[in-house]
């Protein structure tokens, strides 16, 4: 909205005004553009400056205060009419905070006094069209022609063996009907083995949803970024809003995202990234174009090796343990540490280079928010190889509940010209991956060539580790520059290039959950553009986004603010 129209709006002028009922005590329930204010007894008069923000205590206490505001940005999600025993209800769906500052989400009912049907359904549609982001129009002050809903459809992908093995029931028990109170529809798919998201958002018609969710750990981001940029469409692709429920074990992004925010990490993450992507905007977030010998590919989180690889990797075995895999492994290393002799040469960052390296993909994509027509249970048994169109040009969309598909996979193919399919061979996959490096400005040497002479090497050392972060946080309690944000244009190399004592080592997983390094630790923090770690030793682990990569000389560049996030 222009900010001249914005100085015509009245914030402090209701939209609409009633009577209700609230546990017992009568309500005068006002709407205003931005917040629902309710006031026991008489009808008060709230000014806009002097309106609160009201936390869950005094939601939850109509005698707490007189004046009691919902905010339309922050606690509310959705909102929906009831009709029962021939009274009529307005129900709010919203989310707060206990006493311990964790969210949750719950109900606030008001049972119609005065109107009709027809009165709260206007309500609920105007609501409706607040938290999708219209605006009245300035000469409308009756509010009587008002648009349709924007709809909204996720395309959700599931790794059901993520975290402990509960992501698929977490979903359907909780999250699904979360989802339906803020009117999101949904298309779900079970992943079934390593790379199959990958191979999935290749070839579905993805500017039918309004995003991508991700209901996993950190790997399934990778894999789902990666099958972006391998499309011929990657530059509109991969400015997709990608959504991210944490229910895998590291869960880095979530962290880093909550981290930023509050500078603590919470008991559960759950219930916040929810909240995130019911209410977050979309926001740039850079990626890293990686390199080794046999392949390009692309990276949100980190590439590391030495000891924190090492605990990573260790970890595999106690999955089922969740969190505390990390713990256990960290300490089996502590006490069998390993090192990594390496050679690593990097370009300082600075800020022109960010100016000079701009995102030059296409930024204006406009994903289709209408629903589909679901196919009938026939075509849901189809196998799971096997892809259905469903007409994407329909005037019938709606959105379905939503429905967990293991075997067969209801949604659009991509028809597109521009969008054929291609040859799965290396060569098909490197030709158009060079295309994007082109267009992208990549100016890595060959790995076979000598880096740049402005960049800088370090000694060929036994490092206890090597980490090259693009988000603050590498996990719960892992904080490995608390400063860095996702949209910074650069990366943070993290490294300490001697051995360290068990004693020292212990100190320093601890003090990376406060985001410090102890003061006998001499670690290394350098703001980066471009890397290159080439191994000295015949055996190791490189870690890319929590996923286990080929040992051998690996280089990157950061692309700045090139994917996109509803943070």
């Amino acid at each position: 909205m222009e900010q001249s129209q914005k100085s015509q709006i009245n914030l402090s002028s209701p939209i609409l005004g009633d009577k209700f009922e609230l546990r017992g005590a009568e309500v005068h329930l006002e709407l205003y553009i931005d917040s629902i204010v309710y006031t026991r007894g008489e009808l008060c008069v709230v000014d806009s400056s002097q309106r609160r923000h009201v936390d869950c205590c005094s939601i939850n206490n109509v005698e707490s205060s007189q004046n009691e505001i919902l905010s339309l940005s922050d606690n509310v999600i959705g909102c929906r009419t009831l009709n029962l025993y021939d009274e009529i209800y307005l129900i709010f769906y919203l989310f707060s905070r206990n006493k311990k500052g964790e969210f949750y989400k719950h109900n606030l009912t008001f049972r119609s006094l005065s109107a009709h049907s027809r009165d709260l359904n206007r309500w609920c549609k105007i609501i409706r069209l607040l938290l999708s982001g219209w605006r009245p129009p300035i000469d409308d002050n009756r509010y009587e022609i008002l648009p349709d809903v924007p709809r909204r459809c996720f395309l959700v992908f599931i790794n059901p063996h993520a975290g402990v093995g509960n992501a698929a029931t977490v979903f359907k028990r909780i999250i699904v009907d979360i989802l339906n109170d803020a009117g999101i529809g949904c298309d779900t798919i079970l992943t079934e083995y390593a790379g199959h998201a990958r191979e999935i958002i290749q070839k579905v018609s993805i500017y039918v949803y309004s995003a991508i969710v991700v209901c996993s750990g950190d790997g399934l981001i990778h894999e789902i970024i990666n099958g972006l940029m391998s499309r011929d469409d990657w530059q509109h692709a991969i400015k997709l809003p990608i959504g991210v429920l944490p229910l895998g074990t590291g869960n880095a992004f979530s962290y880093t995202q909550y981290y930023n925010r509050e500078h603590r990490f919470p008991k559960s993450i759950l219930m916040p990234s929810l909240l995130s992507l019911i209410k977050g905007q979309p926001t740039p977030v850079d990626l890293i174009c990686l390199q080794t010998e046999k392949r390009t590919f692309y990276a949100f989180l980190s590439t590391t090796t030495g000891m924190v690889a090492d605990v990573d990797v260790g970890s595999e075995k106690y999955r089922a343990l969740g969190d505390t895999r990390f713990t256990l492994a960290a300490l089996q290393h502590i006490l069998s540490p390993s090192f990594t002799k390496l050679k690593v040469s990097y370009e300082i960052f600075s800020r022109d280079d960010d100016k000079n390296h701009a995102d030059p993909t296409i930024h204006n994509v406009r994903p289709h928010n209408s629903r589909i027509e679901s196919t009938n249970s026939a075509s849901r048994r189809a196998s799971s190889n096997q892809f259905l169109s469903r007409d994407s040009n329909s005037a019938n969309h709606r959105i379905d509940s939503t429905k967990i598909i293991s075997n067969g996979i209801p949604i659009p193919l991509d028809t597109s010209s521009n969008q054929k399919r291609r040859s799965t061979s290396n060569n098909s996959f490197n030709g158009i991956q060079n295309e994007v490096i082109r267009q992208l400005r990549v100016d890595l040497p060959s790995l076979i060539q000598p880096v740049p002479e402005h960049w800088i090497t370090l000694s060929p050392a036994d490092y206890t580790y090597i980490f090259i972060a693009n988000l603050s946080c590498a996990g719960r309690d892992l904080v490995m520059d608390a400063s860095l944000g996702c949209s910074d244009g650069c990366m943070t190399l993290s490294y300490i290039n001697h051995t360290l004592k068990r004693s020292q080592m212990l100190r320093l997983f601890l003090s990376l959950a406060d985001g410090v390094y102890p003061p006998d630790v001499d670690a290394k923090l350098v703001r980066i553009r471009s890397f290159r770690m080439e191994p000295l030793a015949s055996k190791g682990s490189i870690v890319v986004d929590g996923e286990l990569v080929e040992f051998g000389t690996i280089q990157g560049q950061i692309l700045p603010r090139l994917a996109t996030f509803l943070c």
